[in-house]
């Protein structure tokens, strides 16, 4: 008789965590059969940038060959996969969509958030504390409302890293069992974000040290005849935790082995190296400014520098009444709280002294979760004082009151988040810049199709790279056979490393044409043209084997004059062309002294097409014909290429076999100019047909 209404009291405790559970999960699910239904996921969507990096590499996990994190425009990768292995279940339930990235991304958030719940509900034991934490929870989603479905990995660890400080608190008062869950969000937050690592080593080695003095004094009473099973049995959540951090890390240790350079070495190296760090007086206004931002929202102000250090000040007085509050009424967890937030303000305000170059406030945006977690704490710890004359019996029904706050704020989260997803693959929502990734990548494939491209390499102008990253991911999802060129490798990953040899085809992503001021390009042929982000972008197919087959190898071509100039005229003409990127004033380069400066030489007798001109690449050069020698007019501008060094341009140039003499002189640059091979492109036996040679001029 007495075991039922213990029986009964245990199913009343259970049904809060489960209807928390039940429809925190069921909203999600139900958006994903609605969206399903209306073929949401289904529309073309064209993400561009990181968005489209991170479904690249959702990709190559699906292949298993994802080892490594998100990349870093320094040449890196945070260090481990764990993000896109998380995300590649409901990216592969819903067909390979764009969209079930931000689905998957939104899907953890919620998921740690319910956890976050779950673990202050049990570690803070008195009503009136739980009730009080979800007022800073609440205003923090507020602030999170816009990122929840973001899958940018800035963005996707900031409520991993909260839900590390609430479980770390959990573990420093003796909550063993949540060792591996300490783990797993230490690992998945310090894999997808490498900023965060000193502040979450700093942060578990403080939990740590709490929980090794908790399981002192918990031998001692075991000892005097305590429970030795239940020590035993938190020995095995430590066997637990080690098994989890091996799985969570064995990738990345395969991809440091399995190379000469690995990614930690790379890692080692950057961080390891002299640096002059920014000062405090640089880091503090921008890691203020991040503290602040979430009570900025909620207060409507912008985060001034007034505002963001009134802000932190508060927070800090806070967090020290909180910590001794907390200890004096026994009230460890909160204290624990305030202690950690005030640990990761300063271990996070030391690492970022240490950024390389600019502070972005998107580098430190996790920072933004520590004036909540230390609120939290805070509140927690100073309003058990009042709790009895305050709510007197009415404690359960508060404690009802919390559970229902919480399942609101889930519900709050998931209608957010679902909003987003909607939103995201609706055409009249999708910015207009996105559409441009569509219409392009459809001239991209009549242009393989139509000239039986196979195995071509992507070859990307660094400003116009978020446009050419979508057109890598359309490739990549309809299985186009293709490498990237090795300087991109760091972006898109090894699995799109090319072969030895160059390939006969490279796809060019180009923020300038190539035909400019009457020089056709003689091996480029334009695929498309389209704006992108308020820029022009250029694809063009180029064929790399089209000068080799049409250069001109007859008799010696001479050289008739050269004015100021530096070096040995007969490099111009020895057909050895200097290779891209290759030091302006070598000794296979005549060096120009000037605008003045000039190069005359002779126009084979041939069917002369165009020309070849390697030359100093941020330069343009001048071309100028005559049939006598004596006077010139002008036939073409030879424009200047991006990129360092020598670079060569291949054009084609109409009439030039009517020429005796050719003068090439400096138009423009930087005062350095170069040239190191000037060569001429003929017409083949193949192209020997009436009017071919008119024909290809046209065309290009």
């Amino acid at each position: 008789m007495i075991s039922f209404p213990l029986a009964r009291g245990t199913i009343r405790r259970q049904v809060g965590p489960l209807l928390l559970g039940v429809l925190a999960i069921s909203i999600p699910l139900f958006s994903i059969l609605h969206a399903l239904v209306l073929g949401l996921f289904h529309k073309p969507v064209f993400p561009t940038g990181d968005e489209a990096v991170i479904e690249i590499y959702t990709i190559h996990a699906s292949h298993w060959s994802q080892l490594l994190g998100p990349y870093s425009r320094f040449g890196w990768n945070h260090p481990g996969p764990a993000y896109f292995y998380l995300l590649l279940p409901i990216y592969e339930l819903l067909g390979r969509s764009s969209a079930a990235v931000s689905l998957g991304a939104f899907l953890i958030n919620l998921s740690v958030m319910i956890g976050i719940i779950v673990t202050v509900q049990k570690c803070m034991r008195r009503e009136c504390s739980v009730l009080a934490f979800y007022v800073p929870l609440t205003i923090y989603l507020r602030f999170l409302c816009r990122v929840m479905t973001s899958a940018w990995n800035p963005d996707i660890v900031i409520l991993p890293a909260c839900a590390l400080f609430f479980t770390c608190g959990a573990l420093s008062v003796g909550h063993i069992g949540t060792v591996p869950v300490v783990v797993l969000l230490a690992s998945f937050v310090s894999q997808t974000q490498v900023g965060c690592i000193p502040t979450v080593f700093a942060v578990m080695c403080v939990s740590v040290v709490s929980c090794w003095v908790y399981y002192c004094r918990k031998s001692r009473s075991t000892a005097d005849g305590g429970d030795r099973k239940g020590t035993r049995r938190d020995w095995l959540w430590f066997v637990v935790a080690a098994m989890a951090l091996m799985v969570m890390w064995l990738p990345p240790l395969i991809e440091q082995c399995s190379g000469e350079s690995g990614n930690f070495a790379k890692l080692y190296a950057f961080f390891g190296k002299a640096r002059e760090a920014h000062s405090i007086q640089e880091a503090f206004p921008v890691v203020a400014e991040q503290l602040a931002a979430p009570f900025a929202v909620l207060c409507g102000v912008s985060t001034g520098s007034l505002f963001a250090a009134t802000v932190v000040v508060a927070l800090i007085m806070l967090f020290v009444a909180g910590t001794w509050a907390g200890r004096k009424r026994q009230r460890d967890y909160c204290a624990s709280l305030c202690l950690l937030a005030g640990v990761g303000i300063v271990v996070g305000l030391w690492s970022a002294t240490r950024i390389e170059g600019e502070i972005f406030g998107y580098l430190i945006k996790w920072m933004s979760c520590f004036g909540v977690i230390g609120l939290a704490g805070a509140l927690g710890a100073l309003l058990p004082q009042f709790e009895h004359a305050s709510v007197g019996s009415k404690m359960s029904m508060l404690r009802k009151a919390g559970l229902v706050v919480g399942v609101l704020l889930c519900c709050w989260a998931a209608a957010a988040g679902v909003v987003n997803i909607y939103r995201f693959p609706r055409p009249s929502i999708t910015p207009t810049h996105r559409e441009t990734v569509g219409r392009m990548y459809q001239a991209l494939q009549s242009y393989l199709h139509e000239n039986q491209v196979a195995d071509p390499m992507v070859v990307i102008d660094h400003p116009v790279w978020p446009f050419a990253t979508g057109m890598v991911l359309q490739m990549y999802k309809n299985d186009l056979a293709f490498s990237v060129e090795d300087k991109s490798l760091f972006m898109y990953g090894r699995q799109f490393a090319g072969p030895a040899m160059t390939p006969s085809i490279e796809i060019e992503f180009s923020s300038e044409p190539f035909s400019v001021g009457g020089a056709t390009e003689a091996d480029r042929v334009l695929i498309g043209k389209d704006r992108f982000e308020n820029r022009d972008v250029f694809v063009y197919g180029h064929d790399t084997t089209y000068v080799p087959r049409h250069l001109y190898r007859g008799p010696a071509v001479t050289i008739k004059d050269t004015v100021k100039t530096k070096g040995d005229p007969n490099v111009l003409v020895d057909g050895k062309i200097p290779a891209d990127g290759s030091v302006f004033d070598n000794p296979a380069c005549l060096v120009l002294l000037g605008p003045e400066a000039s190069v005359t030489l002779s126009v084979p007798d041939a069917p002369v097409l165009g020309l070849v001109l390697s030359a100093d690449g941020n330069d343009a050069y001048s071309i100028f014909g005559s049939k006598d020698g004596k006077t010139f007019d002008p036939v073409a501008l030879c424009p200047g290429r991006r990129g360092f060094g020598m670079r060569t341009r291949a054009f084609l140039v109409r009439g030039l076999s009517d020429l005796g003499f050719i003068k090439v002189l400096a138009e423009s640059g930087d005062g350095f100019y170069s040239i190191g091979e000037i060569g001429f492109l003929v017409q083949q036996e193949a192209d020997r047909r009436p009017g071919e040679a008119e024909k290809q001029v046209e065309a290009r």
